[in-house]
C-alpha cells in the first residue's frame, strides 16, 4: 500500500544516573514500551506549488515550488492519456512511485520525495502523449510515515461534480489533499468546500486541480470538486501526517528514549 516510511529521525534522552550505586537497573533484555508520548501538535504546512503542461514529443518540466527547503515533503501529480504498456510515465529520477489510476480518457500518477539539495526543476520524460502536472511542497511532515492514505477513483458518469473515494484517517494529526483531473483543457475548478485551492492548471488536453485542508477528525472523509464542464474525470485523496505524530517512549537497561517520526 502507500504506507511508506523514509528518513526516520530520532531524539534520545538518557534518564539513568549510572554513577548512583543505589539505582535499580532492569535485568538485561528487558524492554518496556510505555505507550504514546504526546508530541508537539505540528501541522503539515503548505509551502508552495508549481504546475506545468507539455505536448507530446517534449519533456514535462515543473519548476521547484518557491521556498522549498531540505526536509520538505513533496507530492507530484501528473495526468496524461490513458496508459498502455508502451506509453506509461517513467518514475522521475529521485522520486518514489505512490499511485497510478486509469480513467476513461486518461491516467493519473502520483510520486513523492523528501527534499534534499533540490535542483531548479523536475523533468518527466516524454511518454509519447501530452501531460499536465504539479508539485506541492509541505513542511512539518513526518519523514517516518509521510503518507497514511492514498486512493483514487473514476467518476461513474459525466458531470460537474467529482468526488474522491471515502477514507478514514488513521491518525488525528494530518492534512488532506484532494486532486481532480479531466481530459478537457478548457475546464476550470471550484475547490471542495472548506479546502484551499493550490493548483488549477490547464493545457494540452488536460485540466488538473489540487486542494488541501488541515484535519484532526478520525471520521470518514471524501472531497468533491466542481468542474466548469460536464465530463468524466478522476479524483484522488492523499493524507499526509504531521511530523512527530508517532512518538514512543522505550526503556531499556534503565535508559529512556523518546523516538519521533
Amino acid at each position: 500500500g502507500p504506507d511508506k516510511g523514509t528518513h526516520p529521525s530520532t531524539y534520545a534522552k538518557a534518564n539513568a544516573d549510572l554513577s548512583n550505586p543505589h539505582m535499580i537497573v532492569p535485568p538485561p533484555l528487558l524492554l518496556t514500551t510505555l505507550g504514546a508520548v504526546p508530541g508537539p501538535a505540528l501541522s503539515p504546512t503548505f509551502r508552495a506549488a508549481a504546475s506545468a503542461t507539455a505536448a507530446s514529443g517534449v519533456a514535462l518540466v515543473i519548476t521547484k515550488p518557491t521556498g522549498t527547503v531540505d526536509g520538505d515533503f513533496m507530492l507530484m501529480g501528473v495526468t496524461t492519456s490513458l496508459a498502455t504498456s508502451a506509453d506509461r510515465i517513467v518514475v522521475p529520477s529521485g522520486w518514489t512511485f505512490l499511485l497510478r489510476e486509469d480513467y476513461t480518457s486518461g491516467t493519473i500518477y502520483f510520486f513523492y520525495r523528501i527534499a534534499s539539495s533540490e535542483g531548479a526543476n523536475y523533468t518527466i520524460a516524454d511518454n509519447g502523449d501530452a501531460r499536465t502536472g504539479f508539485v506541492l511542497t509541505y513542511s512539518d511532515v513526518s519523514h517516518f510515515h509521510s503518507i497514511s492514505i492514498a486512493d483514487a477513483q473514476e467518476d461513474t458518469a459525466a458531470g460537474t461534480t467529482h468526488a474522491t473515494p471515502t477514507v478514514v484517517p488513521r491518525f488525528s494529526t494530518h492534512r488532506v489533499i484532494s486532486v481532480h483531473a479531466v481530459a478537457n483543457d478548457t475546464t476550470t475548478w471550484t475547490p471542495p468546500a472548506g479546502m484551499t485551492e493550490r493548483v488549477d492548471a490547464q493545457g494540452n488536453g488536460f485540466s488538473i486541480s489540487a486542494n488541501d485542508v488541515g484535519g484532526s477528525s478520525l471520521s470518514s472523509v471524501s472531497k468533491t470538486a466542481t468542474s466548469s464542464a460536464s465530463v468524466i474525470g478522476i479524483s484522488a485523496i492523499v493524507i499526509i501526517q504531521y511530523v512527530r505524530e508517532f512518538t514512543k517512549e522505550v526503556k531499556f537497561l534503565g535508559l529512556s528514549w523518546i523516538a519521533y517520526g
